[in-house]
């Protein structure tokens, strides 16, 4: 195997599925001989392919976890639903990979723009907009940190 790795076939296999893989790897000269066929091929590109999606997946949680705002204003209310809205995308593309996990995920989404919109109610009192968005913020936190841990 190029780029220096010596060792067997299950090791590298425990390598690529630890997401310990930066770079593209191929065989020089495979041969029968040496136990790469095709379906061990295919196996190291589905592992290098998921170990990747899956870092990338845990980067975009934590960026839209670190992106919920912390207080009520007319400006943050338009962030959280961004927020929410790509949130709801991510959520759609990993269901594509794992629908029976990601699917109850969908189920939190509308009590938290339910809660939001009331958050935003003008005839609402501050104190009111404020536990409403906290509670809304809160929920959506919880929820992205499921998934968090669930990667």
């Amino acid at each position: 195997i190029h780029d220096g790795f010596h060792g067997t076939m299950q090791e590298f296999v425990k390598m690529i599925a630890g997401g310990n893989v930066r770079h593209r790897v191929w065989i020089s000269n495979p041969d029968p001989g040496n136990g790469m066929v095709f379906s061990e091929l295919f196996l190291i590109n589905s592992l290098t392919n998921s170990a990747t999606s899956m870092n990338e997946n845990k980067t975009k949680l934590t960026e839209l976890f670190n992106r919920i705002p912390r207080r009520h204003t007319p400006e943050n209310v338009a962030e959280f639903s961004a927020v929410l809205d790509e949130y709801e995308d991510l959520l759609k593309s990993l269901e594509a990979q794992d629908e029976q996990q990601i699917a109850p995920f969908f189920d939190d989404l509308e009590p938290i723009r339910t809660t939001l919109k009331k958050s935003n109610d003008r005839k609402a009192s501050k104190k009111q907009k404020d536990e409403l968005f906290d509670e809304a913020s809160g929920a959506l936190k919880d929820t992205i940190q499921s998934l968090l841990d669930l990667q």
